[in-house]
């Protein structure tokens, strides 16, 4: 009887490849991105709404508010128990030379609120819906001067704001200043003197470091010819105190005529 034999069967082997490349997103993290990119979109155009139109938008809501409730309000001035919040005064500059200033601050509107300098009331001025006030020609005198504002509801007068110190300095800083002797190699000079009453000081607009005592010392490198110094003396009111001078250099001149034994024999036999 003859034996039937079964063939073996061999795998398959490819003998070749292509390379598919497969996205490197799938869906799912497609949209994942797609929702945080709009969601930061959106975060940032928010941000640039309130920062543009934000306190606009409060005031307007407060009003809005307030005109349909009107017994919500903090402040009932048909009763005896008004609430009077002190009023807060915008920063102003610590030193000027100027004889007046301007305040500016924000108040309950409608309200008025009195400006006092050196403990002396010299104007009242009204709220404006936005809850800001401002006053102009505040005078000043000589030295520290105290300004503050209370908020003013008929008679009554709330506790003063914090209280804001300006300084009216119009004198102006001195400046003394020797020039040494003129480095003729270095084609330089060296300026020392010493200020009084001066924070900052400027030799031809270049800022020289003064020392504790108002003192300082500047090397200025010169030119052929004339040279110009400004000096500019300024304290913290921005008192100025200007001078002018005047350096005068004149560069040594070299003999570009090339010397050679012939030539020095020939001036040994004139000589």
């Amino acid at each position: 009887m003859a034996r039937k034999f079964k063939r073996k069967q061999v795998k398959r082997v490819r003998t070749s490849y292509t390379y598919k490349p497969k996205s490197t997103l799938s869906d799912t993290e497609k949209r994942v991105y797609r929702s945080v990119f709009l969601t930061f979109v959106i975060v940032i155009a928010i941000a640039v709404g309130l920062y543009v139109w934000g306190t606009d938008l409060i005031f307007s809501i407060d009003n809005l508010w307030r005109e349909h409730n009107p017994d919500s309000q903090v402040i009932n001035s048909n009763t005896d128990d008004t609430v009077l919040v002190p009023p807060t005064v915008d920063p102003v500059a610590l030193f000027t030379h100027k004889d007046k200033i301007d305040i500016t601050g924000w108040s309950q509107s409608g309200k008025e609120v009195a400006i006092f300098a050196n403990d002396n009331e010299i104007a009242k001025v009204l709220v404006d819906s936005n809850w800001h006030f401002e006053y102009a020609g505040i005078e000043l005198k000589e030295g520290e001067n105290k300004i503050y504002a209370k908020a003013v509801d008929g008679d009554k007068y709330s506790d003063k704001s914090e209280v804001v110190t300006v300084t009216l300095d119009t004198v102006k800083p001195e400046l003394e200043y020797t020039i040494g002797e003129i480095d003729q190699e270095k084609a330089q000079v060296e300026i020392t003197g010493k200020t009084t009453g001066a924070d900052r000081l400027f030799i031809n607009d270049r800022r020289v470091i003064l020392a504790k005592d108002g003192s300082f010392s500047y090397t200025f490198h010169l030119k052929d010819g004339k040279n110009k110094l400004h000096f500019s003396a300024e304290d913290l009111a921005d008192n100025k105190l200007e001078k002018d001078d005047v350096v005068t250099f004149e560069a040594p001149k070299t003999d570009s005529a090339e010397v050679t034994p012939e030539s020095k024999e020939t001036q040994d036999q004139t000589q």
